[in-house]
């Protein structure tokens, strides 16, 4: 078949790309026509036959649009220049030469995803406080040539698009003595498999970090096809969209990094579950300092489709500045066990091994080669989204003959009184919680902190029962009966014991538990 031949799309157009027993004469027709080929000016040949087809995961034939190549740009900012680029050019070695970048900073490379653009408003926040942080050369790449629908030609364009990072890396490695091990490549959804491809060719690239890596076209595909932990020393991921093939989400719940960061279990972020009119609402980006009245439109409307998809992007944001609070997450191997409690420890081995902060300043010393390692925390829907995680032990009262006690249905609440503060009402279950007579409560919370707390002087637990259908049940006052003291343990394994007032606690209303000196 000729050289550049292009397949119509047919499959997706963002997520949505498994088109459903509707169109399997259509694979079929797919699966049995000739590979495709594109050849590339010095970059290669790319060919769409496998590993980059696949009848579920994958299923279209495409290769790169080699005309976009002369359009792909690189940005350089430094201390020297924060605002006003330097364009950096492969193909015009002075352009690189005669820049402001420098061979003894570390370096930066920012690479967008789908429809996204270098000069959006989050790009150009990450930048400038990466400068303010400390001394960076940071590049942003504008593949805005190649990104925009349709998703299929996308996704071909990004092979093309490492393959031209990758160029302009081994010219600052062989002519300006750059030491790639000190070049981190940051990408967001497709820019984050784009920066897998960067690393295939880089040997030794020192850092990927990849957010919320896209899924459609890329989850459970060959390593070749997606970013894996082979194509830096040191992958780490942080995944807010994540799902399985064939779900709606934009991202991939699998681990495609020696360390992957799942916060709130890697979907449905907080925040995130107002529907298309959320971000207009209460989006994160109109907290952005950069942010004006159209970019903010535009930002909005992206996170209207891709809320949680865009939650990584911004918390990586927030993690920059170690003057903000750090997300300290803790390995374990399910989102669900480290909701009851099962890993809310940094020992292992060795002391802290199985924590991380996640973001900019992960702990990389925790990556191992071969060994994919998950680590789960919980955040705020609002930035800087940090908070402190507490494991909190209630025990109920066994039905008896003086408490009437029986299984009631609802949402338990915490707020915590210190030395210092008070925190915001932290949500403790999910509202058709089961509290059974007897039953032994054990779990996690992320408590969003006012100010700073101080020691723990008190706690004011509430809960509120769900509402029946049943109308026996509307007049019906509610109680939970308490046994004995409340425990709360912290994120450093402080165990704090907390006396509660009375022994019953009626629905909605408050019940106080002071500290036991």
């Amino acid at each position: 078949m000729e050289s550049g031949y292009r397949k119509p799309p047919i499959l997706y157009d963002g997520t949505a790309y498994y088109c459903g027993l509707t169109c399997v004469a259509t694979l079929l027709f797919v699966a049995q026509s000739d590979a495709l080929e594109a050849c590339c000016a010095d970059l290669g040949c790319f060919s769409s036959d496998r590993p980059f087809f696949h009848l579920l995961y994958r299923p279209v034939l495409t290769v790169p649009n080699c005309d976009i190549l002369p359009r792909l740009k690189l940005y350089l900012n430094t201390r020297e220049n924060p605002v006003d680029p330097d364009l950096l050019d492969p193909y015009t070695i002075p352009s690189i030469v005669h820049s402001k970048l420098r061979a003894d900073r570390e370096t930066k490379i920012l690479i967008h995803g789908h429809t996204d653009n270098y000069d959006w408003a989050w790009w150009k926040d990450i930048r400038t406080e990466l400068l303010l942080e400390e001394d960076f050369n940071v590049i942003r790449v504008d593949w805005s040539a190649g990104n925009t629908p349709p998703y299929i030609q996308a996704i071909a364009n990004s092979r093309l698009v490492g393959a031209f990072v990758a160029k302009f890396i081994g010219i600052l490695r062989d002519r300006l003595n750059f030491d790639v091990a000190k070049i981190h490549v940051i990408g967001h959804s497709l820019g984050a498999q784009t920066a897998g491809y960067v690393g295939e060719r880089v040997h030794l690239l020192g850092r990927i970090t990849g957010l919320d890596p896209a899924g459609p076209g890329f989850g459970y595909m060959p390593p070749e096809v997606r970013l894996d932990p082979t194509d830096a020393v040191v992958v780490d991921t942080i995944v807010s969209d994540g799902v399985a093939p064939f779900r709606w989400g934009f991202g991939s719940n699998q681990a495609m990094g020696h360390l992957n960061f799942y916060p709130n279990g890697g979907s449905n972020q907080p925040g995130c579950d107002n529907g298309p009119l959320d971000p207009f609402i209460s989006g994160p980006t109109q907290n952005s300092s950069s942010f004006g009245f159209i970019d903010s439109l535009v930002a909005s409307s992206y996170e209207a489709l891709a809320c949680s998809h865009i939650r990584a992007l911004t918390m990586f944001l927030e993690t920059i500045s170690s003057r903000r609070c750090s997300m300290k997450a803790f390995q374990c191997d399910s989102y669900s066990a480290y909701q009851r409690g099962d890993c809310f420890t940094c020992q292992g081995v060795v002391e802290g091994e199985k924590c991380s902060i996640m973001g900019v300043h992960a702990n990389l010393s925790r990556a191992e080669q071969g060994v994919l390692k998950n680590y789960y925390v919980e955040s705020t829907d609002t930035i800087p989204f940090c908070a402190s995680a507490f494991k909190v032990q209630i025990k109920l009262q066994a039905k008896n003959n003086i408490n009437d006690a029986r299984t009631e249905k609802g949402q338990l609440f915490m707020k915590i009184y210190g030395t210092l503060g008070t925190t915001e009402r932290a949500t403790l279950t999910a509202e058709d919680t089961d509290f059974s007579p007897g039953q032994t409560l054990i779990q996690m919370t992320d408590v969003p902190f006012v100010n700073e707390l101080g020691n723990i002087q008190s706690v004011v637990f509430s809960w509120k029962s769900k509402r029946s259908l049943l109308p026996t049940e509307w007049l019906r006052r509610k109680y939970l009966h308490i046994d004995g003291n409340f425990e709360l343990i912290n994120d450093k394994g402080v165990r704090t014991v907390l006396r509660p007032t009375r022994s019953t606690v009626e629905d909605g209303k408050d019940l106080l538990a002071n500290i036991i000196m």
